[in-house]
């Protein structure tokens, strides 16, 4: 078949007179016939690896993908939400004891709660509002501090008859997307069942009351429309942490991480061919172009720094595009100098390795990545769906997971202030380990290959060295 190529110093080309017509047809005639080539594709093994192959890397990515997400509900687990009783307290009249609803019904929602689902931390204002700053809790629960006076209010009332029914006892549900979009409608459902629950219960309790003391003063009961108003006397209220514009409802923060792992990972995939092309090691295809340069001899170590310096470069740059892209589709950033040194780390870390491993294993290392940063990162990174809704698998493979890491590390520095304890602190020691280990690896690879003196030769070169070393 014809070929063209581009001619450079220091290049060997592959060129040739080009064929005319009848030979064209002779030569595809030929390779129809080719002996070698029939009998490559009666062989078994030719269809089976690459099929396998293929089948295996996307079946495990649907069972993650899928699994991950199909049962949230099922697979909940420790799920933190918090639960504050601000509740002072009150007495119905003078003489009466102390009483304080709000613990009442704080207690009714602790017990019909499961625990092995969720875990209900009774802390106080101050501490639950400083967990849903730092991401340590998906919502909360806060019962007013009136609530009981506004209860006994209400009361008061109907048994004065008067005509002015004060305002109903409040609880307010906050959730905090922030902290992961997902984790705000679960923390949404939990609360409607439980509160659900609870204010009827409540309501039935309080209806009683109200007629134990009317019997006490020789009145009638409730009338049955009295009684429909107190079924369920709370008033519920839902807010959010943050209003949902220029953050995507909390969703910016994983696809920003996304693209970082794409960066290191795509990056270094590019990278790996272009070098390889430019050193002589593999030949450049471009179209219908062919190019084979002079190999350059370069030992394996050298080329994988010379790689490793690429891919600074890459994230020096796509550091400050990305940065760039965000700020004027109007992603809010409030720490973007912070949030560029980060991503340059992370998709330096990200690249190094992602280079490293296809070092050590040549073109397996490229599978081995995209299972690594994609086929498990993703469903374990906790930034679309907790990971105390996934499977507990997810919670296993987020501590050494890098998207999950990655992940605590952007969601700090966007939504937390660049708190080192909302996830940045352990998202830079976690990162930095794993810049070391692909630096590691990558070293040990090379040079144990370049000792043993397995020179990334052209193909014939190589096929010779196998056949004469054994």
């Amino acid at each position: 078949m014809g070929s063209h190529s581009k001619s450079e110093p220091n290049e060997a080309e592959q060129t040739g007179p080009e064929p005319n017509e009848p030979a064209r047809v002779e030569q595809i005639r030929s390779d129809l016939v080719n002996p070698a080539l029939l009998k490559l594709l009666r062989s078994p093994r030719f269809w089976a690896l690459p099929l396998v192959v293929v089948a295996a890397v996307m079946t495990v990515l649907a069972f993650m993908y899928v699994g991950a997400v199909a049962k949230p509900t099922a697979n909940l687990h420790n799920f933190p939400i918090a639960l504050v009783n601000e509740d002072a307290g009150g007495i119905a009249a003078p003489g009466e004891p102390q009483q304080n609803l709000g613990q009442q019904i704080a207690d009714g929602l602790a017990k019909g709660t499961d625990p092995h689902q969720f875990k209900l931390k009774r802390i106080s204002s101050a501490a639950a509002y400083d967990q849903l700053g730092n991401g340590k809790v998906y919502g909360a629960i806060i019962i007013s501090n009136d609530f009981t006076d506004r209860s006994l209010a209400i009361a008061r009332a109907i048994v004065l008859d008067s005509n002015a029914i004060p305002p109903r006892p409040t609880i307010t549900v906050i959730t905090n997307p922030r902290a992961g979009p997902t984790g705000g409608s679960i923390v949404g459902q939990y609360a409607t069942t439980a509160l659900g629950i609870a204010g009827p219960e409540f309501g039935k309790q309080f209806t009683a009351a109200i007629n134990q003391q009317l019997q006490q003063m020789g009145r009638p009961p409730l009338s049955s429309l009295q009684s429909m108003g107190l079924a369920n006397p709370i008033d519920v209220q839902t807010k959010q942490t943050i209003s949902t514009d220029g953050n995507g409802s909390g969703l910016t923060a994983f696809y920003f991480t996304l693209l970082l792992v794409l960066a290191g990972f795509t990056g270094a995939m590019i990278v790996q061919t272009l070098v390889d092309g430019s050193l002589g090691v593999v030949p450049s295809e471009i179209g219908p172009f062919y190019l084979q340069r002079t190999d350059l001899g370069i030992s394996r170590w050298g080329t994988l720094v010379i790689k490793w310096f690429f891919m600074f470069l890459v994230a020096l740059m796509m550091s400050s595009l990305y940065i760039l892209a965000c700020h004027l589709v109007g992603m809010d950033m409030p720490n973007m100098f912070t949030l560029w040194m980060f991503s340059v780390l992370a998709i330096t870390a990200v690249g190094v390795t992602s280079t490293s491993v296809m070092a050590a294993f040549g073109g397996v290392g490229m599978i081995i990545n995209l299972i690594i940063f994609v086929v498990l990162g993703v469903p374990s990174s906790g930034a679309t769906l907790p990971l105390e809704a996934s499977p507990r698998l997810f919670t296993w493979l987020s501590w050494f997971e890098p998207m999950h890491q990655l992940y605590l590390g952007v969601r700090s520095i966007i939504y937390f202030g660049a708190d080192f304890g909302a996830g940045l602190g352990i998202s830079l020691i976690m990162t930095v380990i794993g810049l070391l280990i692909g630096i590691a690896l990558g070293l040990l690879a090379t040079k144990f290959y370049d000792w043993k003196g397995w020179s990334r030769a052209n193909p014939k070169a190589a096929a010779t060295e196998l056949t004469t070393t054994g």
